[in-house]
């Protein structure tokens, strides 16, 4: 599934999300971890579903889509600065206990706190879109936000099994892989803007 994908290389970086669930797994047992998982996931697919919702009407005004064209590009470039800019510094896990009953409605809220998942897939959306690598009809939509949920857990699922490793080496792990997420938004960018010239 393209959804699956796009969502596990764009929640893959060591953000606020994923260390979440690395608390969460450390202090409360790993299936506290899997529940709040799984909350974050929910709330991951109902954005994809925001984002690739929208793909139907840029399609039918193609003058918004070639100005969001130029605004992928440079989303990208911006994704790229802040990932790099996060690589330089360090991520510290906390601890806090959550009550069992609110994990899953925990990891909700946690997941739309992270309103930047909207525009990650706000700006892939408007690429495959555009080139028909995706359909915009409501089934389309909805098989791509169900494989982002999925995409997303499946990154949770492999940070919590990594819990121990994870909070040990927290500070160099975080600072590589947001060197790696910030190359490939460059990637992204580069590939935005041979599109737009081309």
């Amino acid at each position: 599934m393209i959804g699956t994908l796009v969502a596990f290389v764009g929640i893959l970086l060591p953000g606020m999300l994923n260390m979440t669930a690395v608390s969460v797994s450390v202090k409360n047992g790993k299936r506290a971890g899997m529940l709040f998982a799984a909350g974050m996931a929910f709330t991951t697919s109902v954005q994809a579903f925001i984002a690739f919702g929208s793909a139907d009407y840029l399609r039918r005004h193609a003058d918004v889509l070639e100005k969001i064209h130029s605004f992928a590009f440079f989303l990208f470039l911006l994704l790229a600065l802040i990932f790099i800019s996060k690589g330089k510094s360090t991520q510290t896990i906390k601890t806090k206990a959550i009550s069992r009953r609110k994990l899953f409605g925990g990891g909700m809220g946690m997941g739309f706190l992270n309103a930047l998942s909207i525009l990650y897939f706000f700006a892939i959306g408007t690429v495959l879109t555009s080139r028909d690598v995706i359909q915009t009809g409501i089934f389309s939509v909805l098989f791509f936000s169900l494989g982002a949920g999925i995409g997303a857990f499946l990154v949770f699922w492999i940070y919590i099994n990594t819990a121990g490793w994870i909070s040990q080496n927290a500070d160099w792990f975080t600072r590589n892989m947001n060197y790696v997420i910030g190359g490939f938004f460059i990637f992204l960018a580069s590939l935005q803007g041979y599109f737009m010239l081309g």
